[in-house]
């Protein structure tokens, strides 16, 4: 296959593009910026060649503009074995197909015809396969190929191992066919299909039912011996029943007795427990007088010792009180002198800051003095600087610049224009311009700048003083009204009048600048409000000491005055601390407390002796005696009885009694609930054995299905085992086959490889032929875990070796590689490698190169360059 030349009209971002005239081989590079339409080129040869013109689907709708509604348009110049045709398709929009065939014989198809005929051509001469791996889009750097589902290279690889004839295309149809049938029982990974595994499925449900059919019989049997032995449990429970139930009659008088026996036992241990307690209280009453008298005893000791302390006590409090009125005095005048100091501190203190405030004051007074003087000096500069309009350097300049402006167009003017003389014998009026003037003998002479009215009597002359002096007078005009605004907006009248007030304005800023700096030197960094407020304040202070004493003088007397003050205030101190110890008032402090504990002592003894002398009137200590020993008496005469009472009940055992009588029960039970059991369960297994008559028959009719399920499920095994074992003898050829001719496809490889990554290039190809590792040297890489620049190469150099394998030993002959955008991960060595690849590609076949970088392939050669926008600039005519 060789395309001529394609026509693309409204085809995604593409208006209209023509690439004609293109060669039959050689390396065709075709360059622009990216979304500038490149492999939109590539996408509509697809398109043209395996879309009918009326399919609206996911490959055809995309590529309408997106902003106009038009048709797409695609036609295609191919040769395709030994046809020349011209094909043209319109999609979308006003459909429709064209199919002009050139060579071997000329014919020409519409529409559906058209679609037919070209589907025919190409499939008779055109490997689909090929020609869709040998379309290399943008971003397939994918190098493993399935080269075993191209037919055309199988077909050449079989050429290439020597034995030849087959072509591949039966091959692939016998091994369908033998798929096919293998598909019939087995699925892709070995696993039975639903139609054979019913066969199995049918089987086992079958033997079920034969094992169902057995075990029915194998229960009938097991119910008829059941039924028997049922029986024999029921008359021997008949047997068995009454001495059961007269032992239960012996059990239960005996447990009634032992029941009895437990009740009295019970009774005594009551009797027993109330006449410990009674024991027991009588004992703690007896126990609780004696202890009521010990207490008794002590109180009135205690508040014996109370009373001798107490005496003591006031003895040291009396003695206390009279230091600490003597202390306290002592304190008082201390305290006198020291409230006598304070006062002359501060005295002395009111006059030192009295004579401190007026020296600041004067201080104050001074310094705002100096500040207000040089502040009304600049309020003065700074009005008169205010009320003059400021000027620069820069107006004086403007102004020179005027001046000059209208000295130099006033000489052109005089320097282009003559003049006029005018003379009367006799006084006359003229108008000149409107005005009138008085002529006589003398010379009056007029500037000839300007045009010129003079009206003697009834005549007037018109004077032209020509087009170049009348311009030079215009610019004179205007350079003077220009000065004359710019004097009028500067107030002056001349340059030198602007330079002296400019001098002033500069003085005059000078002297201001001059007084801020003195200001600021006054004041420095002190807070000038702050001063004034500082002022006023000390202005408003009334009642100035009048005295003849210096400020030193009044600090001197203070300082004394501090002095004794401080001497007064430690005098007070140790006073104060004499007297701190005694403030506790420890010894009366101990009088209170002993007469407080007096108190408390006092009141226990009485209580004490009171509650005894209640307890004694209530009852008396031989009252208590006689109690005690009546309650031991009783309860050592119910213990005896407890003993007699535990002989008879460990002898009579209740517990026991009660056990034996349940087990009677549970043994009566027993024997009657064998009766009901097996009256229930015959009745029972009486009605199934009724019900299973017909089980003999179902076995035997279970029997025969299964045999016959058996034979049909060999039958599908012996046609299945064929079918594994046909296609397991063809799977094996056909990797002898892949083996013979993968050799001649990695040499292939190895021999372009050899160019890029050197000479000890190898590959190892799995069963699709698809690159599994490649090796250089020792070192082998999967291709997984190659680069990306790497696997890009191989993509490349894989598209190449097949187009060169198919294009010398098949039938269907060459087909154009197409590259989308490559090499973008490839290093400048290699690039440089691989380019020359592209000029041996291109020897007998066309390599369709898509980029956005033409450099890349500047070492490629012989190669055609086209700007894709170039291309583009052909009109569209539909």
């Amino acid at each position: 296959m060789r395309i001529h030349a394609i026509t693309i009209t409204n085809f995604r971002a593409i208006e209209h593009l023509e690439l004609k005239d293109i060669p039959e081989s050689g390396v065709i590079v075709i360059h622009g910026d990216n979304e500038k339409g490149k492999s939109s080129i590539l996408e509509a040869i697809q398109i043209v060649l395996t879309e009918k013109h009326t399919a609206k689907n996911k490959v055809t709708k995309p590529v309408k503009p997106v902003d106009r509604d038009v048709p797409v348009r695609i036609r295609l110049d191919v040769s395709v074995g030994p046809y020349r045709m011209i094909i043209t398709k319109q999609f979308i929009k006003s459909p429709s197909s064209e199919l002009q065939v050139l060579e071997p014989r000329p014919a020409n198809y519409t529409g559906r015809e058209a679609d037919t005929a070209l589907d025919d051509i190409l499939e008779s001469h055109l490997d689909r396969f090929l020609l869709d791996t040998l379309f290399m889009r943008q971003g397939e750097v994918g190098a493993g190929i399935n080269a075993v589902g191209i037919p055309s290279l199988t077909q050449a690889l079989n050429n290439q191992d020597g034995e030849g004839g087959d072509d591949g295309t039966e091959d692939t149809a016998l091994m369908a066919a033998v798929e096919a049938e293998y598909a019939r029982y087995f699925t892709a990974t070995g696993k039975r299909v639903k139609s054979y595994e019913e066969y199995f499925t049918t089987v086992e449900n079958l033997e079920k039912n034969l094992d169902d059919a057995r075990a029915e019989i194998s229960t009938l049997s097991a119910q008829v011996d059941r039924v028997a032995r049922l029986e024999r449990e029921r008359e021997s429970a008949q047997q068995k029943l009454p001495v059961a139930e007269e032992e239960l009659v012996l059990r239960r008088s005996e447990h009634e007795a032992a029941v009895k026996i437990k009740e009295q036992a019970d009774d005594v241990v009551a009797r027993l427990m109330r006449a410990e307690d009674d024991h027991r209280r009588a004992v703690k009453q007896q126990t609780e007088r004696t202890e009521l008298r010990t207490r008794a005893d002590t109180a009135r000791t205690a508040v014996e010792a109370q009373q001798e302390k107490l005496t003591a006590a006031v003895a040291a409090a009396e003695k206390e009180a009279d230091e600490i009125a003597r202390r306290t005095q002592v304190l008082e005048d201390a305290r006198g002198v020291e409230a006598e100091a304070v006062n002359a501190v501060r005295t002395a203190r009111e006059l030192v800051d009295s004579l401190t405030a007026r020296a600041r004051r004067e201080e104050l007074e001074a310094l705002l003095g100096a500040v207000d003087e040089v502040n009304d000096q600049l309020m003065t500069l700074r009005t008169r600087q205010a009320g003059d309009t400021p000027v620069s350097a820069a107006d004086i300049d403007a102004l020179q610049q005027a001046t000059e402006q209208v000295k130099v167009t006033r000489a052109l003017s005089q320097a282009r224009g003559g003049s006029v003389r005018l003379t009367a014998t006799t006084t006359s009026d003229i108008t000149i311009d409107g005005q009138t003037i008085t002529i006589d003998a003398d010379d009056h002479v007029l500037d000839l700048d300007h045009e010129l009215s003079i009206t003697i009597g009834e005549v007037t002359v018109v004077v032209d003083p020509g087009r170049e002096i009348a311009q030079s007078h215009r610019e004179l005009i205007a350079a003077e009204a220009d000065l004359a605004a710019l004097l009028d907006t500067l107030q002056v009248d001349d340059v030198e009048q602007l330079r002296l007030r400019l001098a002033e304005q500069q003085k005059l800023a000078s002297d201001i600048d001059a007084l801020a700096r003195e200001c600021a030197r006054i004041i420095g960094d002190r807070d000038i409000d702050g001063l004034r407020a500082e002022y006023a304040a000390l202005a408003d202070q009334q009642g100035e000491a009048t005295t003849d004493l210096t400020l030193a003088d009044a600090t001197t007397a203070l300082t004394a005055a501090q002095e004794h003050r401080d001497r007064a205030a430690e005098d007070t101190k140790l006073a104060d601390a004499a007297l701190d110890a005694l403030r506790q008032r420890p010894a009366d402090r101990e009088l209170t407390i002993l007469r407080t504990q007096l108190e408390g002592l006092e009141s226990t003894a009485t209580a004490t002796r009171d509650d005894l002398d209640r307890a004694v009137e209530e009852n008396s200590d031989d009252d208590l005696t006689r109690a005690v020993e009546e309650k031991l008496g009783e309860l050592t005469r119910i213990r005896a009885e407890k003993e007699e009472i535990d002989a008879q009940l460990k002898k009579s055992d209740p517990v026991t009694a009660e056990v034996m009588l349940q087990a009677a029960e549970a043994n009566v039970q027993s024997y009657r609930d064998v009766l009901s059991t097996t009256a229930v369960e015959l009745a029972r297994l009486e009605s199934h054995i009724e019900q299973a008559a017909g089980a003999s028959e179902r076995h035997a009719q279970a029997y025969a299905a299964l045999e016959a399920a058996e034979h049909r499920l060999a039958s599908q095994q012996r046609r299945a085992r064929a079918a594994e074992r046909l296609r397991e003898v063809m799977i094996r050829h056909r990797e002898s086959s892949r083996k013979r001719y993968a050799a001649p496809f990695a040499d292939k490889l190895a021999r372009l490889a050899a160019r890029v990554f050197g000479e000890e290039t190898g590959f190892d190809l799995d069963e699709q032929l698809c690159i599994s590792t490649r090796s250089i040297g020792p070192r082998t890489v999967n291709l997984d875990h190659l680069s990306g620049g790497a696997q890009e190469q191989l993509a490349i150099l894989t598209r190449f070796a097949i187009a060169d394998l198919v294009a010398d030993s098949s039938t269907h002959g060459v087909v154009p590689v197409f590259i989308d955008d490559a090499l973008g991960s490839t290093d400048p060595e290699r690039l440089t490698r691989i380019s020359t690849l592209f000029g041996e590609a291109g020897r007998d076949s066309q390599v369709f190169v898509l980029t956005c970088v033409p450099e890349r392939y500047n070492y490629v050669s012989p190669k055609v360059m086209h700007d894709i926008d170039s291309l583009k600039t052909v009109p569209s005519i539909l």
